[in-house]
C-alpha cells in the first residue's frame, strides 16, 4: 500500500498539480512574490560567494519542505476520500456471515447490470445470437469494459471463488437488475 500510495502522489504531484496551480489565481501571487524576494536576497548577496551559496541551500531546503509538505497533505487528503468512501459504503454478507464493505452500492451495481444487459442485447442484435465478443475499441469496446467493473466490485464471497457465480448471476434474467445487483454484492 505504501509503494501503491507513493505512485499515486508522484504521479499527481507531477504536471498535474503544476497545472491546477496555475490555474489559482492567489498561488500565482504567492509564487509570484517569493520569486521577487528571493531574487532581491540573491542581488544583495551577488558578490559574496559564500552567502550566495547559503542563499541557493537555503532555496532548495525550502523547495524540499514545500514538496514533502504537499505530498502529506495528498495523502492526508487521499485517506480523508476513503474515509468518506468507506463511510458510505454498503456491507456485504460472506459465506461464513461475517461481513466486509463495499464501495459500490446496490444502486450502483444496479446501474451496471443494466449496462450489462443493454451490451447484451446489442450482441444479440448484431450477431443473432446472444455472444460476448471482445471488441476493444468503440461503443461496444467501451460497453464491454463494464463486466470487468462488475467483476471488480463484487462480494468477496465470488472472489474467493473465482467469480464462480458471477456470470450466473448476472445472465439469470428472471431476476430483476436490482435483484442481481444485490445478488452480486451478497446482500
Amino acid at each position: 500500500m505504501e509503494n501503491f500510495m507513493k505512485d499515486i502522489v508522484v504521479d499527481r504531484m507531477a504536471g498535474q498539480l503544476e497545472c491546477q496551480l496555475e490555474k489559482n489565481e492567489e498561488f500565482k501571487k504567492c509564487k509570484k512574490r517569493f520569486l521577487l524576494l528571493f531574487d532581491k536576497l540573491q542581488k544583495k548577496f551577488d558578490g559574496n560567494k559564500k552567502k550566495s551559496r547559503l542563499l541557493d541551500k537555503l532555496d532548495k531546503a525550502m523547495g524540499n519542505y514545500t514538496c514533502r509538505y504537499g505530498e502529506a497533505a495528498y495523502c492526508l487528503g487521499f485517506h480523508d476520500g476513503m474515509d468518506i468512501g468507506l463511510g458510505h459504503a454498503d456491507t456485504c454478507v460472506l459465506k461464513d456471515g461475517m461481513e466486509e464493505q463495499t464501495c459500490m452500492s446496490v444502486e450502483d451495481m444496479t446501474h451496471l447490470v443494466y449496462i450489462m444487459d443493454a451490451y447484451r442485447e446489442l450482441n444479440i442484435a448484431f450477431c443473432g445470437e446472444e455472444m460476448m465478443l471482445g471488441f476493444d475499441e468503440g461503443c461496444i469496446g467501451a460497453l464491454s469494459r463494464v463486466y470487468k467493473v462488475i467483476a471488480h466490485n463484487v462480494c468477496a464471497g465470488m472472489k474467493e471463488n473465482d467469480f464462480a457465480g458471477e456470470d450466473e448471476v448476472l445472465l439469470d434474467t428472471s431476476l430483476t437488475p436490482e435483484q442481481r445487483a444485490k445478488k452480486l454484492l451478497g446482500k
